[in-house]
């Protein structure tokens, strides 16, 4: 039985949005470093980290803010006051776009007049969110934690399950009420045309209506989510989500006849119930996970599930950039279908919103660049009736092709011997007209008139000029096809 429930986005690449190389604050010791660390990372990171920092100034850890930028040296230990970086934090000039507040102002002083302490790793860019870009500490970002029901009136008839405590808590927040419960058969209509993108039959809709028990509508619910059509419906969803097609899409555009056993597959997994986990495993490596099951070998059918160029360019450098192309199309649908976010806009620098770094998009993409289209086969899968009737009709195929061998040899041994039997007489067919040149009295089957100078004697044929020739009576017998042949006798 399926349990209707939200699918969470997985954490698909362990790794792919955390850092080793850059300090966590949670595990800094030191709580003086804390608030400026979070000031540089939310206010001034965005452009003085990395491989090209603006002005040449990096900030992200002290080794390279002590080196300077390309106004040279910019933070004085001794005399921080006349730092050039307290110059422009103190008359606003930085941040450009907007200033920070006294308050922040005050923790920048603090830190200054302290000597200016960093953590002992450079600071993560990615650690904080700012007012342009989510940082790890974005809300969608954090793990998944238990939030408790909220206490409603355990006598409220409208609440039916744990999920109608929270909508009622927010009704109410709102002052707002529930609407009116719906009739019978505008209820089965919604559920019908909501779990099978059907609408119900009359004959459902009237036993529906003429069931008074009190899990009617429960029942009604189990038997819409045991349809077939339930994976039917519901998987049109996920195929667009992964950007299935059945053709492969380009100028071209060939169909792609090989494409539905990962169609079905989706299908198949939403009916069965199968955990979100592992419909998300078979996806991405059923080859390698279950390599002798077939069904998981379809299931990979999602990584070839896109666009596919088969127009190759004859330049190496095309093809090349063609095959980055296609991967990014793969690492970006990954990024989008199982984490929710645009991982390919990292492929030619860190991500402008996301906390992805350019390395680690190539990471991931290293993680996939094995992937290529072909050909597998598969075997038949049929239901257990239909296996056990083509079984029987394959049992009864053998016999009668049994008969039927044992029919050809009688009949091959019955010609086998009548060519053995050396009294058969054999005997040229009989043509329709004949002629004997040498002999005039031998044409038995058709006369022979001469034309012209052409004359016959006992010495045969003779035909002396352009006008002279011998032609036979006109035969009784219709030809379709003309064919001339003739019998020559050479002598000894």
């Amino acid at each position: 039985m399926h349990r209707i429930q939200g699918w969470a986005i997985a954490c698909l690449i362990l790794g792919l949005l955390s850092n080793d190389n850059h300090v966590s604050f949670a595990d800094e010791a030191d709580d003086s470093v804390q608030p400026v660390a979070s000031l540089l990372a939310a206010r001034c990171l965005g452009c003085h980290s990395g491989d090209e920092p603006k002005g040449g100034l990096d900030l992200s850890s002290r080794q390279a803010a002590l080196a300077g930028g390309d106004s040279g040296e910019v933070l004085l230990l001794e005399a921080w006051p006349d730092s050039l970086i307290w110059e422009y934090v103190n008359s606003d000039q930085m941040p450009p776009k907007k200033a920070l507040s006294n308050e922040e102002k005050a923790i920048f002083q603090d830190w200054l007049a302290a000597g200016a302490p960093w953590p002992k790793d450079p600071i993560d860019v990615f650690a904080r969110s700012t007012e342009v870009r989510a940082g790890k500490d974005w809300w969608s970002l954090q793990p998944v934690a238990s939030v408790p029901i909220p206490e409603v009136d355990p006598n409220t008839p409208w609440i039916k399950n744990p999920i109608d405590a929270f909508v009622w808590q927010q009704l109410q927040q709102h002052d707002l009420t529930p609407s009116p419960a719906a009739d019978k058969r505008t209820l089965i209509r919604r559920l019908s045309f909501d779990l099978l993108g059907l609408p119900p039959s009359p004959d459902d809709v009237e036993v529906f209506d003429n069931d008074d028990a009190d899990d009617a509508y429960d029942r009604l619910v189990n038997r819409m989510l045991d349809s077939p059509h339930y994976g039917e419906r519901w998987a049109r969803h996920w195929l667009d989500v992964v950007r299935f097609g059945e053709s492969n899409g380009f100028e071209y555009d060939q169909p792609r006849n090989n494409a539905w056993p990962y169609r079905n597959w989706v299908i198949q997994a939403l009916n069965q119930d199968l955990p979100y986990d592992q419909f998300v495993r078979l996806q991405l490596a059923g080859d390698v996970l279950q390599p002798d099951n077939y069904s998981a070998a379809a299931a990979t059918g999602y990584l070839v599930a896109g666009p596919h160029n088969t127009t190759l360019p004859a330049n190496d450098q095309m093809r090349m950039v063609m095959a980055q192309d296609e991967l990014e199309d793969l690492v970006g649908n990954v990024g989008q279908t199982f984490l929710g976010l645009t991982v390919n806009c990292a492929r030619c620098h860190d991500h402008k919103f996301d906390p992805i770094s350019q390395h680690e998009y190539y990471q991931l993409a290293a993680s996939l660049t094995g992937v290529t289209h072909g050909e597998r086969s598969f075997p038949p899968e049929y239901p257990a009736k239909v296996q056990q009737r083509k079984t029987e009709v394959q049992a009864r195929l053998v016999h009668l092709q049994q008969q039927i061998d044992a029919v050809h040899a009688e009949i091959r041994a019955a010609i086998l011997a009548e060519r053995s039997d050396a009294a058969v007489s054999r005997s040229a067919p009989v043509p329709r007209l004949a002629w004997d040149f040498t002999n005039a009295d031998a044409n038995a089957l058709a006369s022979v008139r001469l034309h012209g100078t052409a004359t016959l004697d006992a010495n045969g044929l003779t035909v002396n000029g352009p006008q002279s020739f011998a032609a036979s009576t006109p035969l009784e017998t219709k030809k379709k096809k003309k064919t001339l042949e003739a019998w020559v006798m050479l002598s000894d």
